[in-house]
């Protein structure tokens, strides 16, 4: 093709290269590949004295789109090896375009990453960047279809083996991310025993689906596919020794479910004395009393109507109130006169107690801080 030069461009030529990037001159770029392809890989320097390359700074620019897909793809196409290159950071061009920061729209975004896959599929299992993630790991941090997620699992399968910096495996930074139940299957086909493993600091993977749920991302689909996977491992014990959340705070992980808290629930009243103070009894419990006598009952009944209306009274006020109390006690029997004492004794004030059914929201886990990207 007449036009084109061959030659390894000059210093000061990348220079002029790399200030039409970060001025957005996308065009111009593009005219200067086409004149010479070795422009695609050659490194350039940045103002921080990290090296670079054109294809990086398309991927991370927050320029015309289409442009810069079109300077991407025309370098992908005539120098695919500007895919095997990493910048001074150590990422290569695929672990950049994976991150969820990249200013594309998805579509775009996916062509990118299908061209730099087929130019280099060996970049799926390289850890990258600071935080030595592959782009699998990185990959999960934002949205892409499930097609594209297949691909990069089927082609990357040995990716889903290695962990990054913090001791991540891809699954651990999916599920962090709100995964969904149909990509949680891609990742264990490729790695069933990823599901048992755990990050640096002790976190599981079932741990982490709780720990970063939220009233808007709950979980529970996620929940639910990790714990039935879980079983065919090793039943109940495994899975109650996976539910673990080391850095999930002010949670008591043996609780997380709603059927474990209303049992503990149960196993307390349990322990307690028979004897309650009226103040920590709500209208079922005080209803749950057996009394001998229907005027007992009625007397029972006219207090637990009338508790919640009383107000704290100085020491005074109190004495027409006990008065009346032991006028009212004049011919009942022993049993009748120790309930009305116990009810009309000042130490006691009322409380309302909750008795509704537990809400949903009560059982949801605090969320923990979102896994950091690369």
């Amino acid at each position: 093709m007449s036009g084109i030069n061959r030659h390894a461009p000059s210093k000061e030529e990348m220079d002029a290269v790399f200030a039409l990037c970060r001025k957005n001159h996308w065009a111009s770029c593009l005219q200067c590949l086409k004149t010479n392809p070795l422009i695609g890989i050659t490194a350039m320097v940045m103002d921080n004295h990290i090296a670079t390359t054109v294809c990086h700074q398309a991927i991370t620019s927050k320029g015309d789109v289409q442009a810069r897909a079109e300077v991407i793809l025309q370098i992908l196409s005539h120098t695919p090896e500007a895919a095997t290159i990493a910048n001074g950071y150590g990422s290569l061009c695929l672990h950049c375009a994976c991150q969820r920061n990249v200013k594309m729209n998805a579509k775009t975004k996916e062509r990118v990453i299908m061209a730099l896959i087929t130019a280099y599929p060996e970049a799926l299992a390289q850890a990258g960047g600071v935080g030595q993630r592959t782009p699998l790991h990185i990959v999960f941090t934002d949205y892409v279809s499930p097609k594209l997620t297949r691909v990069m699992v089927s082609l990357g399968s040995k990716a889903t083996f290695m962990k990054d910096k913090k001791g991540y495996l891809p699954l651990h930074v999916a599920v962090s991310r709100h995964v969904s139940p149909d990509k949680l299957r891609m990742l264990l086909e490729a790695n069933p025993g990823a599901i048992l493993e755990k990050t640096n600091e002790g976190s599981t993977v079932l741990g982490i689906a709780k720990a970063t749920a939220t009233k808007s991302h709950p979980n529970y689909a996620l929940i639910n596919a990790l714990q039935e996977e879980l079983k065919k491992y090793g039943g109940a014990a495994l899975l109650a020794t996976a539910a673990g959340v080391p850095e999930r705070v002010g949670s008591n992980d043996t609780l997380d479910s709603p059927v474990a808290r209303r049992q503990s629930k149960r196993k307390a009243k349990k322990g307690r004395s028979n004897i309650t103070p009226a103040s920590k009894r709500s209208k079922h419990s005080v209803a749950k009393h057996s009394v001998s006598t229907p005027a007992a009952a009625d007397l029972l009944l006219h207090f637990c109507h009338t508790s919640q209306n009383i107000v704290p009274k100085t020491e005074p006020e109190e004495e027409p109130l006990l008065l009346h109390l032991s006028h009212s006690s004049h011919g009942m029997t022993e049993p009748e006169e120790s309930l009305l004492l116990h009810f009309s004794h000042p130490s006691h004030s009322t409380a309302v107690v909750k008795t509704e059914p537990y809400a949903e929201e009560d059982f949801k886990p605090h969320a923990i801080t979102q896994v950091a990207e690369v």
